[in-house]
């Protein structure tokens, strides 16, 4: 009984810590992610313009997606889809990889975000345990920006 008191209790302290973690910092995520679409269409379009010049509609023709949606990709303006990734790098002869930026041009939590995340654990009493999956699902280091 001690124990599920206990669960319970530390499953609020997480739920409570990331709602406060979302209200704080969704417009930064917002931000990391417009900034992937857009590294991902500047990528579509350097390499359609080293492809000997392939215009839009050439890619568009090659791909069959629609060149203003092409437009909108590489102008970071829609996210593009996973299926359409893998088209345009076929018509564009790499590999999707080479359209994708690695993990590290791709800052999903800021180091100001980070740097706050200690006070944020302090704060809602969070073990090491509990600190460590968090960090774990975000996919970053402890040590990230240190």
């Amino acid at each position: 009984m001690f124990t599920h008191i206990l669960f319970m209790n530390t499953l609020c302290s997480l739920l409570t810590f990331f709602v406060s973690f979302l209200a704080l910092y969704l417009p930064s995520l917002k931000m990391a992610l417009k900034d992937l679409y857009q590294i991902i269409g500047s990528r579509v379009k350097e390499l359609r313009d080293l492809k000997g010049g392939l215009t839009q509609a050439d890619l568009s023709a090659k791909t069959n997606i629609n060149r203003a949606t092409i437009s909108n990709i590489e102008s970071g303006k829609q996210q593009v889809s996973l299926h359409y990734l893998y088209l345009i790098a076929k018509a564009l002869d790499v590999e999707a990889k080479e359209l994708l930026p690695s993990v590290s041009e791709i800052h999903i939590l800021p180091n100001e975000i980070l740097d706050n995340l200690n006070e944020k654990f302090v704060e809602h009493n969070l073990d090491e345990l509990s600190k460590n999956n968090i960090l774990q699902a975000l996919n970053k280091n402890p040590d990230h920006g240190k």
